[in-house]
């Protein structure tokens, strides 16, 4: 039997199943939570899979996914990464078999990837005829910039500083990841009524956060779990995925000059040990985590002013994040860029991974004597490694 026709058939059967809500523990189908990017999904992930059992109870099915070694997971990422590359049946087919693993429980589907954010019309026709919910946060511009900054030094290998990323072309263009379209998007598709999007801001260590709650028990509430049952619910204090503190974040900029993509090993033990030295480290610098200075500040509030009236007239519920511009400029005006210690976040890596330490040292060794006229940040790198130019 062709593989269409077996598609077909196994549609029409999963379909029946779908459509009968009678062994139901809840009116909906399907619950999506889609991110944003950096807004706490790594955390959200984690504590579903440490609590499958206690959600089931709860009624609702969270499919298994992995974890790397520091806790990160994409989630559910293969739905929105075939949709992504245009995969249409086996996107619906692997989401038709976890929504059959839902059904013969008679529970709801629940899902989560930050992939799932920028699909929401390719996502659109696997949904349909089903009861859904989609939930997603919305960091305010500013963050979510120094967000996305931190988030290009740690996954692409960037080297320029947050300056130069101020000028370039995503900020005179729809900068979907800040704007609020994707969430817009998603709304477009579902309805809004389908829709619950909460603000989210940077955990503040000197209080007055949206989120000074842990982001696991929010969650909870928006399933419906009231404090009582969340007793029965196993929280883990450890911060998962965060960003880079802004040594960390420094260094692998730095490192980034000697490191490529190409290269799984080498750059994964390096993100893995600047990763498990922020999630430990006390931060101490600005609570955006990398310094802007007051007029930089001012250009992203003006940026993205009218977008965020839009957003919020839309959707009431993130009214909050209409204060926090404001917040952003004072903070600037009484910070002051500080040197960064980077001996530590070095030190860490040396003694988790030698081996890739002294790999790195060569490195920066090759390109420094080998280079003509080697940067001044490629000699500033070299001293931090203790490999100095033979020239």
């Amino acid at each position: 039997m062709g593989s269409s026709v077996l598609g077909k058939y196994w549609g029409r059967f999963t379909d029946s199943l779908f459509l009968n809500k009678t062994s139901r523990s809840t009116d909906l189908d399907v619950i999506l939570h889609i991110g944003a990017p950096k807004t706490g999904s790594s955390a959200i992930q984690r504590f579903c899979l440490n609590n499958r059992d206690q959600l089931l109870r709860a009624g609702y099915y969270y499919p298994r996914h992995s974890l790397d070694k520091n806790g990160v997971s994409g989630g559910h990422s293969l739905v929105g990464n075939l949709l992504r590359e245009g995969r249409v049946r086996k996107a619906n087919l692997y989401f038709r078999l976890m929504l059959l693993g839902a059904r013969l429980q008679g529970k709801t589907l629940l899902l989560s990837s930050e992939s799932f954010h920028r699909n929401a019309r390719s996502f659109g026709p696997l949904l349909q005829g089903l009861n859904v919910r989609v939930v997603g946060w919305f960091r305010h511009p500013v963050e979510a910039f120094v967000s996305n900054y931190n988030q290009s030094v740690k996954r692409h290998f960037r080297t320029a500083d947050i300056s130069e990323m101020l000028d370039e072309r995503f900020m005179k263009t729809g900068a979907a990841n800040l704007n609020g379209r994707r969430l817009r998007q998603w709304a477009d598709v579902v309805g809004d009524r389908c829709c619950t999007f909460l603000p989210y801001v940077k955990e503040s260590k000197s209080g007055g956060s949206l989120q000074d709650e842990a982001i696991e028990r929010v969650w909870l509430r928006v399933l419906g779990v009231d404090a009582g049952k969340a007793e029965g619910f196993v929280f883990d204090d450890k911060r998962v995925n965060r960003s880079y503190v802004e040594e960390a974040l420094e260094l692998k900029r730095l490192l980034n000059l000697v490191l490529s993509s190409e290269e799984g090993g080498l750059a994964s033990r390096v993100d893995w040990a600047l990763q498990d030295y922020s999630d430990s480290a006390n931060d101490t610098g600005s609570s955006l985590g990398v310094y802007l200075k007051p007029d930089q500040v001012q250009r992203l509030n003006e940026r993205f002013s009218r977008s965020n009236s839009i957003l919020v007239r839309r959707f009431p519920s993130l009214k909050p994040i209409l204060k926090q511009g404001d917040a952003y400029v004072l903070q600037a005006e009484v910070s002051k860029e500080r040197a960064l210690d980077l001996s530590l976040p070095l030190a860490h890596l040396q003694y988790l991974y030698p081996d890739d330490f002294r790999s790195l040292q060569s490195r920066v060794s090759d390109q420094v004597g080998h280079g003509s006229s080697p940067s001044g940040e490629l000699l500033y790198l070299a001293g931090l490694l203790g490999v100095y130019s033979k020239g």
